[in-house]
């Protein structure tokens, strides 16, 4: 007689699984497991000759310049194939491995999502399977960008996971100077895995949270508070049995925007998460209003971020009425 009973309770909870995972992923994504993690190989650390130094300089000069207009399609994805060819030459370019690990995701947040979901934001139905390959793959490689990075900047860290040491505790060997490499790496990683599997996104929780959490202690400034930023994100979507918590996502929410409020979308995704999950439509809406009302010219060096966040803002107020239904 027991056993209905136990079938009912493990598909419970199995249910309940599968809600914290889609959460998670809403969040923050999440890895698919140690592949996220582990280099496909070494890291070439051998040096390289004068002209090749040479050449992979001139690479990134050339992507730097194609970079300023990051907007345009072509001269972004131009930008890209400089850096890739400059790491191609020198494999222990880690500043060139942290552009790239930016650079994919940009390409994925304001150019390939908006076309695997028809234009609409917050990218959920996707109609284009094709798109949708390519907004992964964007975002695939901007990982693994971030964790070749990660391993050039430091061979004990690339010790630490040919030893199988979880990412969440290798990644504290890194310091500063690498903020700009876990930031990224988070952020396309989360944003990769979302199509990854209930198991992958609840394996991999700690490696998300335990990363933006060392990259709070060594860098909380660095991209806005982009640390802060995501955390804040986690709590307001998490469930409370995942940590979920609106008072911890607000703080950090707060702390990220005292650190950089030149950067709109740390305002688009407290509305999006926080206000969202709060009910609070007044500050729902407040807060989009004041994105679409910033002048471009207030962050120069943010103005193609800064225009897609604003897409996103409008895009989020003309769905107000239905998310803000009675």
């Amino acid at each position: 007689m027991s056993r209905p009973v136990a079938s009912r309770a493990v598909a419970s909870r199995a249910a309940l699984l599968a809600g914290v995972a889609v959460a998670v992923a809403a969040a923050l994504g999440a890895c698919g497991g140690g592949a996220a993690y582990r280099l496909d190989r070494r890291i070439h650390r051998g040096g390289v000759s004068a002209g090749d130094a040479a050449r992979a300089r001139a690479l990134v000069g050339e992507g730097d310049r194609l970079w300023a207009d990051r907007l345009d399609p072509g001269r972004l994805a131009a930008a890209l194939s400089r850096w890739e060819a400059a790491v191609a030459i020198d494999d222990g370019d880690w500043a060139t491995y942290a552009r790239l690990a930016r650079g994919y995701f940009f390409q994925a947040d304001a150019i390939l999502g908006f076309q695997a979901s028809g234009g609409r934001y917050p990218y959920g139905t996707h109609a284009d399977p094709a798109a949708i390959r390519r907004y992964r793959e964007a975002h695939r490689r901007g990982l693994a960008a971030a964790l070749r990075g990660m391993a050039a900047r430091s061979p004990e860290l690339e010790q630490r996971l040919e030893a199988g040491i979880d990412m969440d505790r290798a990644v504290v060997v890194l310091g500063t100077d690498a903020a700009a490499l876990i930031y990224w790496y988070v952020a396309n990683l989360g944003r990769w895995a979302q199509g990854g599997g209930v198991r992958a996104l609840l394996r991999s929780r700690g490696v998300i949270v335990g990363c933006l959490s060392h990259l709070r202690r060594v860098d909380p400034g660095y991209f806005y508070g982009g640390a802060d930023r995501l955390l804040g994100v986690y709590f307001a979507a998490a469930p409370s049995i995942v940590g979920g918590d609106l008072d911890q996502s607000r703080v950090h929410f707060d702390a990220a925007l005292r650190r950089g409020s030149a950067y709109l979308g740390t305002a688009v995704l407290a509305a999006e998460f926080l206000d969202r999950k709060a009910r609070d439509r007044a500050s729902f809406e407040a807060r989009l209003r004041g994105v679409l009302a910033r002048a471009a010219q207030s962050a120069p060096e943010l103005a193609p971020e800064n225009e897609v966040e604003r897409r996103k803002a409008r895009a989020l107020l003309d769905r107000a009425e239905s998310y803000f239904k009675r």
